[in-house]
């Protein structure tokens, strides 16, 4: 699994991912599945993510939209689900609306698939997003804290931008120790270890 503040857009960050993903041929033969719901427009993430992704060297053929309903056929194993920023309760009501939370989650747990999580794709992948109140104005409800529990830890993006005091709050509330990432940083958890990528 992959985590940043920032995604495939930023070139600074596109060199980070290099070091984990094997560019090249290799990499054209890979599908990506973006799940495009964060943000206020969805049409308009898949398009600037996808030009992101196949600047890296991913095959825009191979490049799929979760709007595309591929993940509805269980045949199809995306190579890695790529989660873009934006709102983390909006996209987390997208896709349990949408009936991919399981899926998500069984593909990754598994090992068949590589979670990329950007910013609220990172919030997510935790066990629950409470702790994110402490760092944005938006409404929470309760029934929405309960996220896609790929990682234990809370992960705070753009961790640079919050206080020590902000950034202790959340790990209160989430009961364990925080994974921070700056905006210029990409973290790897491979085995149970957190890798910085620098």
């Amino acid at each position: 699994m992959m985590f940043s503040s920032l995604g495939f857009r930023s070139q600074i960050m596109r060199e980070k991912f290099s070091k984990i993903i094997p560019q090249g041929r290799a990499l054209k033969e890979k599908n990506c599945l973006i799940i495009p719901y964060a943000g206020f427009n969805t049409e308009r993430t898949i398009e600037l993510e996808k030009c992101g992704l196949i600047e890296f060297g991913f095959d825009k053929e191979k490049i799929i939209s979760a709007k595309d309903d591929m993940l509805a056929n269980p045949s199809f194993v995306p190579d890695y689900i790529y989660v873009p920023g934006g709102d983390p309760s909006k996209l987390l009501s997208e896709i349990r609306k949408r009936k991919l939370y399981s899926r998500i989650r069984r593909l990754v747990l598994t090992n068949k698939t590589s979670y990329i999580g950007v910013s609220a794709g990172a919030y997510i992948a935790s066990k629950s997003i409470e702790y994110v109140k402490q760092l944005e104005d938006d409404d929470y409800e309760e029934n929405e804290y309960r996220a896609l529990g790929l990682v234990s830890n809370p992960i705070i993006c753009h961790s640079d931008h919050y206080t020590h005091s902000q950034i202790k709050s959340c790990e209160i509330i989430a009961m364990a120790k925080s994974i921070l990432i700056r905006d210029d940083q990409l973290v790897h958890l491979k085995s149970d270890n957190w890798h910085y990528i620098e």
